[in-house]
């Protein structure tokens, strides 16, 4: 007892001495230091996979893949739930790519989605601090979304032409040292897009990304995106969408499954379905069973449906049930009993 009193007086005396010296900003308890919070992505299983509500907030999150992976897809879905909520809907498009009715179709209001258009990597991240600084006393849910890293230049690039090996990289870096001092105890997340690129000169068929290390360094969560099969229909197999292979290649937060593989399917008017997304969910937790291959039902019910049915018979009500038992279990278990 005598030798845990001792531990916390000490412990007591740093944190005031280094506070008194550095700052509430730069010392103190970790316990006071965690995300301010989680945004959800719509999708269950992508939550699930990265162990909280959704991608971390006062943190940066990475989208990597190729093109036509469903990045701009999940970061449409993260501006959504923003919206939902009453936050602050922030995007970024670098590549002037966006188009209302899209964003629309997601269920967004593009009536209050604050669209920046910035040129350079420079610009990009003054255009982030404005809307930091705006948001410093906001206390609702918001989202900072740009698409797409890899489609900025560095200033000198733009106007004098010059491309210096490792200045974005360089650029990078710093900025994400200086904003992260400030968002880090805010409800904002920061999601960033990269592109994978074949690296020029590397046998056998190598990748990178625009920045090289600089924003896997700094991501709490980073995740990797493959489209790996499109969904089809009618006689003549007309695609609809396609199937999205996530990874989560890198994870800060406590709870998550590093390196494990969920698949999502995407659908081209829509993006991801989010009660179609929750059935691995729902049949590992026991709200439907299997009925035979492809099929599922309700547990104690003689009629079956086809999986690629599941969200005409899974309820809202359901989903927030299952939402529950997924992320609070003590709690579904307190209000079912």
């Amino acid at each position: 007892m005598a030798k845990r009193q001792a531990a916390r007086a000490l412990l007591d005396c740093l944190i005031q001495a280094g506070t008194k010296k550095y700052g509430t900003e730069r010392v103190g308890l970790l316990s006071d230091r965690l995300a301010p919070g989680f945004l959800s992505s719509q999708i269950l299983t992508l939550d699930d996979l990265i162990g909280k509500p959704g991608i971390p907030m006062g943190r940066i999150t990475e989208l990597v893949g190729g093109y036509s992976t469903a990045k701009s897809m999940v970061g449409n879905h993260l501006l959504v739930e923003a919206q939902r909520q009453g936050g602050m809907a922030i995007l970024l498009d670098t590549e002037r790519a966006y188009d209302a009715a899209w964003f629309e179709a997601f269920g967004g209001d593009v009536e209050n989605l604050v669209d920046y258009n910035p040129e350079t990597i420079e610009e990009c991240f003054e255009m982030i601090d404005d809307v930091t600084k705006a948001l410093i006393d906001f206390d609702k849910p918001s989202v900072i979304v740009i698409d797409s890293v890899s489609a900025l230049q560095t200033a000198r690039e733009r106007d004098e032409g010059v491309k210096t090996p490792g200045e974005h990289a360089r650029i990078l870096a710093q900025e994400f040292r200086r904003l992260m001092g400030r968002i880090s105890r805010m409800p904002v997340a920061l999601v960033l897009m990269s592109q994978k690129k074949d690296t020029i000169g590397q046998f056998g068929g190598a990748f990178g990304t625009i920045g090289g290390h600089a924003i896997e360094f700094h991501a709490a969560v980073r995740l990797d995106m493959r489209r790996i099969g499109f969904i089809r229909t009618g006689k003549d197999k007309t695609p609809i969408g396609f199937n999205v292979q996530i990874t989560l290649a890198k994870s800060k937060v406590g709870g998550s499954r590093p390196f494990q593989k969920i698949v999502v399917p995407f659908f081209f008017d829509r993006g991801a379905d989010k009660l179609q997304c929750a059935l691995p969910l729902a049949l590992q937790y026991g709200m439907v069973e299997r009925a035979s291959k492809g099929r599922v039902k309700f547990p104690g019910a003689e009629k079956s449906f086809y999986d690629t049915k599941f969200a005409e018979h899974f309820t809202d009500e359901m989903y927030e049930e299952l939402r529950a038992r997924v992320f609070d279990p003590e709690g579904a278990d307190d209000s079912s009993g």
